[in-house]
């Protein structure tokens, strides 16, 4: 994932590849990027990576998650297109 999101840095496209921490402890991995080439819809963002750790998964962590990556991509990282 790191990989990729190296990849796509150096073609000039935003990535944010993003830990996902409960307290102190790191527990799941999201990455969502930008790529101006790839349209959906305005403005639209790729969820490329939802990843928990085995030991955390099935404890009500989805919709937090991915709450808190909705209001990071609502103030448009990448710039609006």
């Amino acid at each position: 994932s790191l990989a990729e999101a190296y990849v796509y840095t150096k073609n000039g496209d935003f990535v944010a590849p993003l830990a996902v921490y409960d307290n102190d402890v790191i527990i799941g991995f999201v990455m969502i990027a930008y790529d101006k080439k790839i349209v959906i819809s305005s403005g639209n963002y790729l969820l490329f990576r939802f990843m928990i750790d085995k030991n955390f998964q099935n404890q009500g962590y989805f919709k937090p998650i991915m709450d808190k990556v909705l209001d990071y991509v609502r103030t448009a990282p990448a710039g609006l297109s």
